[in-house]
Formats: structure tokens, sequence, C-alpha cells
């Protein structure tokens, strides 16, 4: 195989995974803490929005990934405010903030829709880090490296002592406030964080992955991952490959449909959520096994 072509594959695949990798680390943040949110679509949706068209009105790539994150976070307050305060149910609450921000984001993109931007540069690497292979691995754009570093942060926190304590909530929230800890003080981060990083996802997508605005942006990100978090079983390693292996399939799907595979387009466009949903089943497998496998005792319960 050429290897401008293992090359080009290996740099798409890496770049069709990352917006699943900050989904699902802001999504295994908040379900470690007891909150189940499932609207991720919403937020990512909104956060693509945001970004675009800041990118339009301002043409700063840093203040864009802000708008973005911001836009996330402030849907995850919708969400947080009657969770944690009205008790209301945690999954209705979510499948309205997707209808919420779709809706919020189809509003705004309307009068944008089919316009582009200018795609985020790669960072380039230096001449002694230009193999192929090494520069289709590490030369991207910034928010990819942001992708990574936060999956390292995010398994770090989980091991130390706060991360524990967040644990703590998702399991025994009770407990944790006989503890002395704020229960929801630390759900409520725990949410934050986790629309920010939709909003992140969001803001890739529009300002890096596709950079012209449609309503369709999200693709169904937003519930992939949430079945890629469940399926690896909250760990940031599974979570990584998971979305590999989704990014991987999907990329190759588009390979096959170029070279004119005689297949349904319509299977082979549905192959990698196959693909990915059949290889974490297996790993899920030992879910019973672990008990650091098992989902938070309190997942989507209100505390009451």
């Amino acid at each position: 195989m050429d290897i401008n072509l293992i090359e080009a594959m290996i740099s798409a695949v890496i770049r069709s995974a990352t917006p699943l990798l900050l989904l699902g680390l802001g999504i295994i943040i908040s379900e470690r803490a007891g909150i189940l949110n499932l609207g991720q679509e919403g937020m990512l949706t909104c956060g693509a929005v945001a970004s675009f068209l800041t990118m339009l009105a301002t043409g700063s790539f840093s203040i864009s990934i802000l708008a973005a994150i911001a836009a996330g976070a402030s849907l995850s307050c919708v969400f947080m405010t009657p969770v944690l305060v009205l008790h209301t149910n945690q999954v209705a609450t979510g499948l309205a903030l997707t209808i919420l921000g779709l809706g919020i984001a189809a509003l705004a993109g309307n009068p944008y829709a089919g316009e582009s931007i200018s795609a985020y540069q790669v960072v380039s690497l230096p001449d002694f880090l230009s193999a192929p292979i090494l520069r289709a691995i590490l030369e991207h754009d910034p928010i990819v490296y942001l992708s990574w570093i936060a999956a390292i942060g995010v398994t770090l926190f989980l091991r130390s002592s706060s991360g524990s304590i967040l644990i703590a909530c998702g399991h025994a929230p009770r407990v944790a406030t006989i503890l002395g800890h704020n229960v929801i003080k630390i759900q409520a981060l725990a949410t934050l964080f986790g629309g920010a990083m939709a909003g992140l996802a969001g803001a890739y997508l529009a300002l890096s992955f596709t950079p012209i605005w449609s309503e369709s942006i999200g693709a169904g990100r937003g519930w992939i991952a949430l079945a890629l978090v469940v399926f690896a079983s909250r760990q940031v390693g599974r979570l990584l490959l998971g979305a590999i292996i989704f990014g991987s399939t999907d990329i190759l799907q588009l390979l096959l449909q170029a070279i004119g595979l005689s297949m349904s387009s319509h299977i082979l466009a549905a192959s990698p959520y196959l693909v990915t949903i059949a290889a974490l089943v297996l790993l899920s497998r030992q879910n019973n096994l672990n008990p650091k496998l098992r989902e938070p005792r309190s997942l989507g319960q209100p505390n009451i």
C-alpha cells in the first residue's frame, strides 16, 4: 500500500476519533459523579454553531473555542438546575436538552447554511520529526493535542484523592455527604465539565473537521459517545480504544465507497457503529467480574 495513503488514513482516523474522545471524557466525569446527561448531541451542536459564528465575526480561533466551551457549559447549566435543584428525571431532562440544543443551533445557524470558514491549521513538526508515519500521528491542530492532554488529566484525576471523592458521589452520595463532602457542588462541577467538553468537541467539528456549517454537523456523535462510555465501562483507556475503532471503521467505509465496492452504501455507512458496538460489547463482558468496571450505583438517581 502507498505510504502516502497509509499516512492519510492514520491522520484521518485520529481526526475522526478526536470529537468522540472529547465528548467521552466529559461524560466519564459526569457519570462517575452519578449524573446521567443525555443532552450531549445538543451541547455538541450548540458548541459547533457558537464557534462557527464567533469565527465568522472575529476571525479568532481562540475566541471561537472559548465561545464553544461557554455554550456547552451554559447548556449544561440548563440541565443541572432542574436535575440538582428540583430533582427532575435525568433521562427526560437530558433528552429535552438535546432537543433544545439542536433547535437553538438550527435557528442560529440557518442563515449560514453551506457557508465555510478557514480550517484550523495543523502544527508543523520540526524536521527531525518529519518521518511520514510519525507526521501522520503527531501533526495535527491544537485541539487534537488538547484532547490528548485532557485524556491524561482525567486519568490522573480519577486516580487522585479528589477523583475518589467524585467516584464516591456516584456510588454512595449519602455516605459522601455524611463524610462532609458537598455532593451537589461536586455533581454540578462535573456536569459543567461535561458540557464544556461537549462544546469543545463541537468547536473541533466546526473549526477543523468539517468547517462548513450544516445543521447535521454533529452526525449523531453525541449518542455514539454515550454508547462508547457505557461499553467502555467509564474507563479512559477503553474510551480511547473505542474512539479509534470507530474512527478507523468510519474512514475505512469512506475508502471502500470511494473505490466503488459493490455493497450498499447504507450498509457501509452503518458499519462504524456496528463494529464499534460489537468490539466494546466484548470488552464489557468483564464488567460484572471487576467491581471497578461497574456503573455508579446512583447514576441517574436524584439525591433526595
